[in-house]
């Protein structure tokens, strides 16, 4: 009897390492897939406009910083983070063009909360803009937090919901430019933004922007060695940081191939 859980025992042991195994593979095939196109995308790009650039290799920003955040990701997906997210920053208006996106979309659908095609946008947008930390960036989405767009009373909010339920979708987002401003100055690696400010707590969040957008505050990003202040006109200044903390991300050790 012994011997027969035994043998049971090993063989659930070998089957469940095989799937680990062939799923570990099949993570490794995709990601690889993946690298090799946008490697190939920013080769092809490098002479284009700033214009081809950007509506061309914001998903694959998006990509590769999920990527990053995956176990065991290859070399390949870190330095290519890294490459696409330089060029993107750049440009002159990045931050712009992702939100007149977003904007354009909005425009084109009378309700976003039963639209997946926008619930969809809105998503990758936001996933793109949090890889991208720049004043620009916090200039244009620290905007969007004075925006009335799309506020809701309380009946209104249990009516969509309603709707949504009607039609099978619950769970999809009320999107709004305030909450995509939330999530992106959270995620974006800001120093002292904390994350008291983030969602319910809207009214501190709001506060800090003034303070940041009156040029009264200053801001800064991890790993960083500068600060900005902003001008009246969204301009900014650029300051050193004296003794910047060691706040950068740590890159992961990647073990070295022969």
């Amino acid at each position: 009897m012994k011997s027969i859980i035994l043998f049971a025992t090993t063989l659930f042991v070998y089957f469940v390492s095989q799937a680990n195994a062939n799923q570990n593979t099949d993570t490794l095939s995709k990601e690889s897939k993946q690298v090799a196109f946008w490697k190939g995308k920013l080769s092809e790009l490098s002479e284009s406009s700033s214009i081809h650039k950007l509506s061309g290799l914001w998903l694959g920003l998006r990509n590769m910083g999920y990527r990053k955040t995956i176990p065991n990701h290859s070399p390949d997906v870190h330095f290519l983070y890294y490459e696409i997210q330089s060029e993107l920053l750049a440009i002159p208006g990045h931050a712009e063009y992702y939100a007149d996106k977003l904007a354009e979309a909005r425009k084109n659908t009378e309700k976003p909360w039963v639209d997946n095609k926008y619930q969809m946008i809105h998503q990758q947008i936001r996933e793109t803009m949090v890889h991208l930390p720049s004043p620009e960036t916090i200039w244009v989405v620290g905007n969007m937090l004075e925006s009335k767009e799309d506020m809701r009373t309380t009946e209104e909010y249990f009516a969509i919901r309603e709707e949504q339920q009607k039609m099978g979708m619950q769970g999809l987002l009320l999107p709004n430019p305030r909450k995509f401003a939330y999530t992106v100055l959270l995620k974006i690696g800001l120093r002292d933004y904390e994350e008291s400010m983030h969602h319910e707590n809207s009214a501190s969040c709001l506060a800090w922007w003034k303070e940041i957008k009156s040029g009264q505050r200053t801001f800064s990003f991890q790993g960083q060695a500068v600060e900005y202040r902003f001008n009246p006109d969204g301009t900014w200044q650029t300051i050193p940081i004296a003794n910047p903390p060691d706040d950068a991300p740590k890159p992961p050790v990647f073990e070295k191939t022969e």
